[in-house]
């Protein structure tokens, strides 16, 4: 079974999802660093 080939995505949308995944990126980012700076880590050895 194969897929027909889909033609690429149109300037617009491609700006849009370009953004998207920019935004996107920021928010994990900055979760990570909020996850990372909080202080709350497991002592060493906990599993």
């Amino acid at each position: 079974m194969s897929s027909p080939a889909t033609a690429p995505p149109a300037p617009n949308n491609l700006k849009r999802i370009v953004a998207a995944s920019l935004i996107g990126t920021t928010i994990e980012w900055y979760d990570f660093f909020l996850h990372c700076d909080s202080g709350q880590q497991r002592p060493a050895g906990a599993e």
